[in-house]
């Protein structure tokens, strides 16, 4: 039996390759969400059908020229037990199943639940052990779910959305040359998502890397 996931225009196709890595079958249903212009917090969560929990560790957002970017939210442990928490009572009280991504403001107040898998949760294909495109195929079909921990603790990510005119592969050898980090995760030919770890001007050379790819520099 194939069941539908609720995702995002474009992220459709990681969680394909997800359950293609699984050999197993899904479907997906791409919807359109809502979206801050303002800097915020989010924290991704999954749950399965036998109930089993999963929540990702807290990132920040904020946008250059309108382009999201993630990475590790600066919170104390209280600040974030606090939030893990409110999502995990939350789910259980609201009776939520499957991706939920919970946005809050700086301080820590909830704007809004968003009920599929969204942007803001595309950084755990790259950064977390199990992305939460994993996950889900695995919750939805009732299998164990995977650790949701960190495999980097310093990264930023950020999307890219170039005009279908320009050469996708030219920037590359500028940008691989310039810093051989540089991570790129497609979802079309002339979108998708670019990202780097520990780098000492890491959201300098990320905000370098969109400008590039997206012809706005041309060194």
């Amino acid at each position: 039996m194939s069941l539908a996931i609720r995702t995002e225009a474009d992220l459709a196709k990681l969680v394909g390759q997800a359950a293609d890595r699984l050999g197993l079958e899904i479907q997906t249903i791409q919807e359109e969400f809502l979206r801050d212009s303002d800097e915020y917090l989010s924290l991704a969560a999954v749950r399965s059908r036998n109930d089993q929990l999963v929540t990702y560790p807290i990132v920040a957002h904020e946008f250059h020229r309108d382009r999201l970017m993630t990475y590790p939210a600066k919170l104390d442990l209280e600040q974030c037990g606090k939030l893990q928490r409110f999502v995990n009572e939350e789910i259980k009280r609201e009776k939520m199943y499957g991706p939920n991504i919970f946005i809050f403001d700086l301080q820590g107040e909830l704007i809004r639940v968003q009920r599929g898998i969204t942007y803001e949760a595309i950084w755990s294909e790259i950064f977390a052990l199990t992305s939460i495109f994993e996950n889900v195929v695995r919750g939805e079909l009732n299998l164990p779910l995977g650790t949701s921990e960190l495999i980097e603790e310093d990264w930023l990510v950020a999307n890219f959305d170039a005009p279908l005119n320009l050469d996708m592969k030219h920037p590359y050898l500028h940008l691989f040359a310039h810093e051989p980090r540089y991570r790129v995760l497609k979802l079309t030919s002339h979108k998708g998502f670019i990202a780097l770890s520990r780098s000492v001007n890491l959201k300098a050379e990320v905000i370098h890397a969109i400008d590039y790819l997206e012809g706005v520099i041309n060194e």
